[in-house]
């Protein structure tokens, strides 16, 4: 799939044509340094529901501009990809950094977010500090080099435009049925804090952990979380079509 907003070519991957219409989609974000691409193995594992995995700017073949990386740009980017494809109510999912713009775009329209679960990354879009890019230009994922899906380039005009925005208190009003992944070793980015925090603003939130994972949730098993990701949403539907039933009962019943 491809879509243009403002001048700027985005592309997507989806099941549609092996999806069930009557399952509500999952719009999953990759985390910094992915691209859509290296998550087919969630797209599978979750079918017959449809999933969209975005690439937003930047990203894999989408185009990368030489500016215009602020978070309204992302947020609008997923925007743009959801409408294009013609969802309307959604379940959003997220690794790591994409956790920022889940969260902003799911923020932004809670009427059409049946659930969120997000992959070891706190409630916020966060300000890396400096020599982060160079960590992240070293690195290798699934035998290939990061730079291979984001340029250097790219990352620095993504944390040059980076300024900090905190969820929780939006957390705390969206309706929706909230999920956090964590890993169990020390890796993981969601400490014992973070997890409070979470609670703090939402405390029906589900967390989940995955006890032999650090950040890396993919492994060593690439389908634990894929896993959690297919409970959680088929729950939620559930929940949302029992909540039905009974609006509709009373409805009947007055």
């Amino acid at each position: 799939r491809w879509v243009e907003r403002d001048g700027v070519r985005l592309h997507a991957l989806d099941s549609i044509e092996r999806a069930d219409p009557s399952l509500v989609p999952l719009v999953f974000l990759p985390g910094f340094g992915e691209e859509a691409l290296d998550h087919l193995g969630l797209i599978e594992l979750l079918l017959p529901r449809l999933v969209v995995v975005p690439d937003l700017r930047g990203r894999g073949p989408s185009d990368a501009p030489a500016a215009g990386y602020t978070l309204a740009d992302h947020v609008g980017d997923l925007g743009a990809v959801v409408d294009a494809a013609g969802l309307d109510v959604v379940h959003v999912a997220s690794y790591s950094r994409g956790t920022a713009y889940a969260l902003g775009w799911a923020l932004d329209h809670p009427d059409r977010v049946r659930s969120v679960a997000v992959g070891d990354y706190t409630a916020a879009h966060l300000v890396p500090p400096p020599g982060t890019v160079d960590l992240f230009v070293g690195q290798r994922r699934g035998g290939r080099p990061v730079t291979d899906r984001m340029s250097a380039a790219t990352m620095a005009a993504v944390f040059a435009d980076a300024v900090a925005e905190d969820y929780h208190d939006g957390l705390a009003r969206l309706p929706a049925p909230l999920l956090v992944v964590r890993g169990g070793r020390r890796s993981s980015l969601v400490s014992d804090a973070a997890v409070a925090r979470y609670r703090s603003a939402r405390p029906d939130v589900v967390v989940e952990v995955l006890a032999d994972s650090g950040h890396d949730l993919w492994w060593p098993d690439p389908t634990a979380f894929p896993r959690l990701l297919a409970c959680f949403a088929e729950q939620a539907d559930e929940a949302e079509q029992g909540a039905q039933s009974v609006s509709e009962w009373r409805r009947r019943g007055a």
